[in-house]
């Protein structure tokens, strides 16, 4: 209908109005090590957020591993850089 998706799942009333084009989902990252710690991920299709790491595999893939309280309980994703 041209009008953005919204973060309709996301569980604060107030969130549910802004658009999903646009909005940070990976904050408060600090690297050491070749691995990137300590932040959150943000998932607009269920409205939560999870503790993140990222480990860069290659030029073209990013490791993502979203978990909840423990690192070795999650759940990891190769996310692929887009070719131009």
């Amino acid at each position: 209908d041209g009008k953005p998706a919204l973060d309709k799942e996301n569980g604060d009333p107030q969130l549910k109005k802004r658009p999903l084009m646009g909005l940070p989902i990976l904050t408060d990252l600090t690297y050491s090590n070749g691995i990137w710690k300590g932040g959150e991920i943000y998932d607009p299709k269920s409205g939560k957020t999870y503790s993140c790491e990222l480990k860069l595999k290659s030029p073209e893939v990013l490791e993502v591993k979203g978990y909840l309280g423990f690192s070795f309980v999650g759940r990891t994703v190769e996310w692929t850089k887009a070719k131009r």
